[in-house]
């Protein structure tokens, strides 16, 4: 038993550190993102506020994890965080310029 507890923990430290939980749309009272990958390994998104792209082809940070998901754009502008805080439920932080400018609580609809 102790065996296959390590075994699957070691599988888990090796595999790639997976973004598909992100995908779809998640909402709060007051506003609404939607999150959609570019391509199948999930490096790529595109992400829009209320309807309308907020950012194209967003590009996985390397300093990402399997709980925080770090994305941004070309330039390094702006940046998503997005923290899985439960299954249905995640804390988007967006940071611009280096400076935090919004923290949002949201559901996945």
């Amino acid at each position: 038993m102790i065996s296959v507890l390590l075994l699957l923990t070691l599988i888990n430290t090796l595999m790639p550190h997976n973004s598909a939980w992100l995908q779809g749309k998640w909402s709060s009272q007051s506003v609404n993102y939607s999150f959609k990958p570019g391509n199948e390994a999930f490096t790529s998104w595109t992400i829009k506020c209320r309807n309308k792209v907020a950012l194209k082809q967003a590009k996985v940070a390397v300093n990402s994890t399997k709980k925080c998901v770090v994305m941004t754009d070309d330039g390094n502008n702006i940046e998503y965080h997005a923290t899985r805080t439960g299954k249905k439920q995640l804390e988007l932080k967006i940071v611009r310029d280096g400076q935090s400018d919004q923290l949002i609580e949201l559901s996945k609809k």
